[in-house]
């Protein structure tokens, strides 16, 4: 199974920042960091992973890095999916921005007794956005280019507008509910005929619509 990017917008913390808040979350979902790695530019001139730089045995020692060095690349591992999942952190002139690679692909469907289908997914997304203080994430078949950043603007036109959910495989989009109120993504819902979604708000103050959970039983 090909691999999932996880997209986010601008980051508004940087590198080591978000390290700092994404510890305490992923550390409780069983996800430990496993290398280091780098970015450089390949043949093209187009940002890319450039190969690993040092292994890492806890998230100590990843934080401990973070204090005196830019991070660039992360391989963690979700260690009850036993699945990789890439960290990547980068500048685009004064933006953070931040992705996220999973590896093969045992993630995207994972659920346990204690996860059911989605809720293991959407607990990984919800970490990031709060580490990240992102906008708008997004998680799915349609979001595959690793180093791009979203447009919230973009993805606020397309939800309005009625084709942003319109696509049924597994995917997760997270909205901060400080661009856009509940009213507005129950009307936005209607009109991308979202009756396969759930919507819930989290407590971190994100809109997560997730299509995990809607199929008819």
């Amino acid at each position: 199974m090909s691999s999932t990017t996880i997209q986010l917008s601008a980051s508004k913390r940087d590198s080591e920042a978000v390290l700092q808040a994404l510890a305490p979350q992923w550390y409780r979902l069983d996800i430990v960091p496993r290398a280091l790695g780098e970015l450089g530019s390949d043949d093209e001139g187009e940002l890319s992973f450039t190969g690993p730089k040092a292994s890492l045995g806890d998230w100590g020692e990843l934080l401990d890095y973070a204090t005196s060095h830019p991070v660039q690349a992360v391989q963690f591992l979700c260690t009850q999916p036993h699945d990789d999942l890439y960290l990547y952190l980068w500048t685009e002139g004064e933006e953070h921005r931040i992705s996220v690679e999973l590896g093969l692909g045992r993630l995207r469907h994972f659920e346990s007794d204690d996860y059911p289908i989605g809720a293991y997914q959407v607990a990984v997304m919800l970490a990031l956005a709060g580490a990240a203080e992102a906008d708008v994430l997004a998680y799915g078949k349609r979001y595959q280019d690793l180093f791009v950043a979203l447009e919230p603007a973009a993805l606020l036109d397309e939800l309005r507008a009625g084709t942003l959910l319109d696509k049924w495989t597994p995917a997760v989009h997270l909205f901060s509910t400080d661009i856009i109120s509940k009213a507005e993504i129950e009307l936005a819902l209607r009109a991308n005929d979202g009756w396969h979604l759930r919507h819930t708000i989290s407590t971190a103050g994100y809109h997560v619509l997730s299509q995990y959970a809607g199929a008819p039983k």
